[in-house]
């Protein structure tokens, strides 16, 4: 079984775990300053939705939940796309194809996009959209 809470916290430590030290992160509503002229990443998790897929008593019914996982790397604008590349390729192994240890989280679809540069902030983004689900029973 597999609650709301124990999925975010699977993820964020397979997270934290493959990332290591590669660049500054942060987790989604957390304040955070990001450096001035180096590449960082803003992990977010969503969940979006679930159904009930067995009957029975309160304890016994299972659930299976959706959500995604939202990996937004930010590159100096005008720094090029190969470092980008490598940190989206990065992330994107972090979760394609993966069930997390512990848990029902098996993630699926995984897929990579730039969303390009934002003027006004002088980043250059790209996304990894890792789609997940997982089982819970209550």
């Amino acid at each position: 079984m597999t609650t709301l809470n124990e999925a975010r916290e699977a993820i964020y430590l397979a997270f934290t775990t493959a990332w290591g030290s590669e660049t500054d992160f942060t987790f989604d509503n957390e304040d955070h300053k990001p450096p001035t002229y180096a590449p960082w990443v803003r992990l977010v998790v969503r969940h979006e939705g679930g159904d009930q897929e067995t009957l029975g008593s309160v304890g016994n019914r299972k659930f299976s939940r959706t959500g995604r996982v939202l990996v937004q790397v930010f590159a100096p604008e005008n720094s090029g796309v190969e470092r980008t590349d490598e940190l989206l390729t990065k992330a994107r192994n972090t979760f394609e194809g993966v069930t997390l240890a512990g848990t029902t989280v098996r993630f699926h679809g995984v897929t990579t996009r730039e969303v390009g540069s934002s003027r006004r902030e002088k980043w250059f983004q790209a996304i990894v959209d890792a789609p997940f689900e997982y089982d819970e029973t209550r």
